[in-house]
């Protein structure tokens, strides 16, 4: 599920992505890929400039997952994504 997911990131499918990343969630929330793939779900959330549903994804890494290999990328994405939710241009939820 998880490369499912990394192949629709590398061709930028952001929809596709998501939805791969979230099933993982969903299936396999015990999964060691699991935190990898809400990170990648909230990055790909981004692109498409759902900011709200990007934090939505982090704060599930932060909540489940506060151990997490990725820990730091999430706080340092967050914190973008709350300057960015000023800009119309870079957030549209």
């Amino acid at each position: 599920m998880y490369f499912r997911g990394q192949a629709y990131t590398n061709l930028k499918d952001w929809d596709h992505a998501i939805g791969v990343y979230q099933t993982l969630y969903d299936k396999y929330p015990d999964s060691s890929l699991a935190d990898d793939g809400l990170y990648f779900a909230a990055l790909a959330a981004q692109q498409l400039k759902n900011c709200t549903e990007a934090r939505t994804y982090l704060g599930l890494v932060k909540q489940k997952y506060p151990k997490s290999n990725v820990a730091k990328q999430v706080v340092e994405l967050d914190n973008t994504i709350k300057k960015d939710l000023k800009n119309k241009a870079k957030c549209s939820s």
